[in-house]
């Protein structure tokens, strides 16, 4: 089952996965983004999605921990058991892309005079490329894995409720998290509904 959100005003984390396909804990290439929820209804809106999928392919019964891409920012820890900086109390989604997909589209919140949509961000050195701790919209699709109406997969990778990130759209800047570049912390591994392993 698939569930496809629009996001408005969430926080980007770990943003360098938007054009730079990572191999996480040995798994294939992908693309990836951590969203923050800060408000209620964006929180209740990807509860309700993930809810809907549990209730459709596992009885009701939602996966948990990293089984699931809707995590409690909580149990976001470094090495030193400390919760990163802006996950304190809210939740996240960690939604990545296979690499063979290509990368998210990238969007200006301002439109290009020449096509009236959009304008699409190709350049990390422009000043609307997302960073880690700005806002942004986002689309994003949520599915399920091994559920009771999925084409199956490998079943060593269990049931899970995973979220592929479709398009960010810059909305506005944010207090940039830490100093240093941002790193592939806070990914998973988490199969895509197009990888080539789907049977």
């Amino acid at each position: 089952m698939n569930v496809t959100l629009k996001l408005n005003n969430v926080r980007l984390a770990f943003s360098d996965g938007l054009t730079e396909a990572k191999t996480i804990a040995g798994g294939k290439p992908r693309f990836g983004a951590t969203l923050i929820l800060e408000d209620e209804a964006t929180r209740k809106q990807v509860e309700d999605a993930v809810k809907q999928i549990a209730k459709e392919e596992f009885g009701g019964k939602t996966p948990v921990g990293k089984d699931c891409a809707f995590r409690e920012g909580n149990l976001n820890t470094n090495k030193e058991d400390v919760v990163y900086t802006g996950f304190a109390d809210k939740w996240y989604i960690s939604a990545n892309r296979a690499e063979h997909l290509g990368p998210p589209l990238i969007l200006d919140n301002k439109k290009d005079p020449a096509t009236g949509a959009p304008r699409i961000i190709k350049d990390k050195l422009d000043t609307k490329f997302p960073e880690a701790g700005d806002y942004v919209n986002a689309k994003v699709s949520f599915f399920s894995l091994n559920g009771k109406g999925d084409k199956k997969s490998n079943a060593s990778f269990g049931k899970k409720i995973c979220c592929q990130i479709e398009v960010v759209q810059f909305f506005t800047k944010g207090e940039a998290f830490g100093a240093g570049r941002p790193t592939a912390d806070g990914f998973d591994e988490c199969e895509g509904p197009d990888d080539s392993d789907l049977m």
